[in-house]
C-alpha cells in the first residue's frame, strides 16, 4: 500500500512538472510573439517616417525648382511648366503642362487653377502625393491632415508611429520644415 502511494506521489509531481515546461514554454513563445509583433510595428514606423521625409524633400526641391522658374521668366504671376510623364513620352515628346500661381515672393501658391489663393492640398497633391499602379503610397494621402494658416501649409499624418509626422511650407519665404510631434 505505501508503494501505491509512493507511486501516486511520483507521478502527480510528473504531470506538475510537464505543466509547468507547458506554461514555462507558452510564456516564453507569448514573450518572443509579443516583441516580434513590436519591432515589426516599429519597423513600419520607421519605413513611414523615411517616406513621408522624401516626400517632404521633394515638395521642397519642387519649390523651389518653381522659384528659380520664376526668377528666370521674369517673375510673372503665374508660370507654365512643361514635363514628361514617363521615359516613352520622352522619346515620343509628348509633354505636358502644369499651370502655377506664383505669390510675389516667388512661391507657388497653387496648381492647375486660375484662383490666387493658397491650396495647401492641391500643392500636396501635384508635389508631395506618389502613386504608384493608382495605389497611393503608405497611404498617406489619405492619412493626411492639410492645413493652411497664416501662408503656411501644414501637411499632418493623422498615424503616430510612434510619433506624429508633419512637415509645413511657408509660402512666403519658401521655407519646408519637417517635424515629428510626439
Amino acid at each position: 500500500m505505501a508503494n501505491q502511494e509512493q507511486g501516486k506521489v511520483t507521478t502527480d509531481s510528473l504531470m506538475d512538472r510537464s505543466f509547468v515546461r507547458i506554461l514555462v514554454g507558452v510564456g516564453v513563445i507569448a514573450c518572443i510573439f509579443y516583441v516580434s509583433v513590436k519591432s515589426f510595428q516599429d519597423i513600419i514606423g520607421e519605413v513611414t517616417e523615411y517616406k513621408y521625409g522624401m516626400l517632404a524633400e521633394r515638395f521642397s526641391l519642387s519649390m523651389d525648382f518653381a522659384r528659380r522658374e520664376w526668377i528666370i521668366r521674369g517673375k510673372p504671376t503665374s508660370l507654365t511648366l512643361e514635363y514628361f510623364i514617363d521615359q516613352q513620352a520622352i522619346k515620343d515628346n509628348v509633354k505636358k503642362s502644369l499651370l502655377l500661381q506664383i505669390n510675389e515672393s516667388g512661391w507657388p501658391i497653387n496648381v492647375a487653377s486660375d484662383e490666387r489663393k493658397l491650396d495647401c492640398f492641391n500643392l500636396w497633391m501635384y508635389f508631395a502625393h506618389e502613386e504608384q499602379n493608382n495605389k497611393t503610397i503608405a497611404n498617406l494621402t489619405e492619412e493626411l491632415d492639410v492645413k493652411a494658416i497664416n501662408g503656411n501649409c501644414h501637411f499632418l499624418h493623422k498615424k503616430k508611429f510612434p510619433n506624429q509626422l508633419m512637415f509645413s511650407y511657408n509660402s512666403n519665404n519658401g521655407h519646408v520644415v519637417t517635424s515629428n510631434t510626439y
